[in-house]
Order: C-alpha cells, then sequence, then structure tokens
C-alpha cells in the first residue's frame, strides 16, 4: 500500500509522547496519517506489505507511542492527528463497531445532539443501545440508553447517530431517563429540525401519554405546528392529565410552579423546573 518512505510526513515528525517508528513501518505511519483514521485493526495491518506479522506492528508501534490500547480485541487507536470535533469520545464505539459490526449501539441520547453542535456545555458521553442481554463489557463505560430506533439512523464523522426525531420520542418516553439539565438553550434545535412523519413512525406503538409529552416538546421548542401536526397523527390523547416528570418540593432558591398544557393535556413537573429564563 503505497511506495515504502523512511520519512514522517507532515506534522508527524513532531507528534508528542512518540518516538520515530522503524524504517519499514514509517509508510504505515503515514498511511494511516493521510486517511485520518482513529482506529485501526489487525485487518488493516495486514494489508500493509510490511513483512511483518500485524501483531508485530502493533507491538512495533505501540511501543513506539503511535497505537494506543483501548478495551476491544484485535483494534487500537491511532495516534497521529486529532479526532473530529465533539468525537473523541467514541474511540471505543468506533472500535467496536469496526470489530463486530452488528453491535447494536450508536451514538445516541444528549451526545445526539453533542455531535451536531447543539450543546454549549460537555456532556458524558452516552450511546443507544437496543440488544437483548448484556452490554458488551468494553462500552461499559459510556452512559446507556436503551431504545431500539424504529426509523434509519445518521451517519456523522462514520458513525451511526439518533435522528433528531429520535431523540425527541427517547425524551418524551422516557423522562425519568434524561439529564434535563441546560434543556432551554438546546431543545428548539432538534425540534426544529424535526419531521412529523418520521417522528410519528418513532412513536408507533407508544400510548397517547408519550405522544402528548413529545407534542409538548415541540411546542416548547418553538414549533407548535409541528406539535399539532404530531398530535393528529397519534391516537387519542383523551382528556389527560398526561404527567411529565413527578411532583417535588420547590427548591427555595429556585421557587417554580409546573406548567399545565391545555393543548396536549400535559402537567409538567420536569421542565419547567430545568427551564431557565435567564
Amino acid at each position: 500500500m503505497g511506495t515504502a518512505s523512511e520519512e514522517l510526513i507532515g506534522d508527524l515528525k513532531e507528534m508528542p509522547t512518540t518516538t520515530p517508528p522503524p524504517a519499514d513501518l514509517v509508510e504505515v505511519v503515514n498511511s494511516l496519517a493521510r486517511s485520518n483514521v482513529e482506529v485501526v485493526t489487525l485487518d488493516d495491518l495486514a494489508a500493509f506489505d510490511t513483512g511483518r506479522d500485524p501483531l508485530q506492528v502493533v507491538r512495533a508501534l505501540r511501543g513506539r507511542g503511535w497505537l494506543h490500547s483501548i478495551p476491544v480485541n484485535g483494534a487500537w487507536e491511532v495516534f497521529t492527528g486529532f479526532p473530529s470535533p465533539h468525537m473523541a469520545g467514541f474511540t471505543t464505539l468506533r472500535a467496536r463497531l469496526r470489530s463486530v459490526p452488528g453491535t447494536p449501539a450508536c451514538i445516541g441520547e444528549r451526545s445526539s445532539a453533542q455531535v451536531r453542535n447543539w450543546l454549549r456545555r460537555p456532556t458524558v458521553a452516552a450511546i443507544g443501545y437496543w440488544g437483548k442481554g448484556k452490554l458488551p463489557r468494553c462500552l461499559a463505560e459510556y452512559r446507556v440508553a436503551r431504545w431500539q430506533p424504529r426509523i434509519p439512523l445518521d451517519t456523522i464523522h462514520g458513525l451511526p447517530v439518533w435522528k433528531p426525531e429520535t431523540l425527541l420520542a427517547f425524551m418524551g418516553a422516557r423522562p425519568a431517563r434524561f439529564p434535563w439539565t441546560d434543556i432551554a438553550e438546546w431543545l428548539w434545535e432538534p425540534c426544529e429540525k424535526a419531521d412529523t412523519q418520521l417522528l410519528a413512525a418513532e412513536l408507533q406503538g407508544h400510548p397517547p401519554a408519550v405522544w402528548a409529552r413529545t407534542a409538548y416538546l415541540l411546542e416548547r421548542g418553538e414549533c407548535p405546528d409541528t406539535a399539532a401536526d404530531l398530535a393528529a397523527l397519534g391516537p387519542a390523547l383523551g382528556d389527560g392529565p398526561h404527567y411529565f416528570g413527578r411532583r417535588v418540593a420547590a427548591d427555595k432558591f429556585k421557587p417554580w410552579m409546573p406548567l399545565w398544557s391545555p393543548n396536549y393535556k400535559v402537567v409538567d413537573y420536569l421542565l419547567e423546573r430545568n427551564w431557565s429564563y435567564d
């Protein structure tokens, strides 16, 4: 794969915590840098005509700082550059999907907003997982949202990611399992991007309360028309009330009252107390 070279390209000569690779592996490092890959597998390394066994290549490049160990068998993090924006926390997920392509996992929950640059503050790396049984051990480093998307996933920087519609549906269906901090700063983003038909497809099979809470999210996210269209596609909402969160004591430093949405028969004990009017 390429002409042999003994000269590292570009800024690789000044990469911190590394030492020059053996002459026969310089082109391997250069090629990984040109491709801007973040993860490499044994099969990837076997494709290089180095005369070495792939594991020997791994040992040589790890010893000089060009490959780093990650908790996925047969995969290593490549240290020849910098990850794509907001993707640094998903190297292990990327490696797992490369090693076991059928793994039912993707970037999910708040991280699906983070990788779209909607959040203004950092968040814990989170994934969506819809596999049956125990979570693969290597993915235990992530916050996990157990949710099986009913609509296709997006792809961002080579990784599968929840669509905005999946994010909103999860928020409406599992409010107790979602971190609502700073929600006022970015809720309008997924609401503005949401397609009503896709959102209805994601909500199929869920009870009226989930449809009502999701429509209410759209209403609070400055998209009342989308909210009304969604409610028209779903089951009858009835007289409610549909509760969003549970009654809690008011904070003496931040008094608040629950809101009533007459359009969707939602009593909001959750979103309102996490909202900021600053």
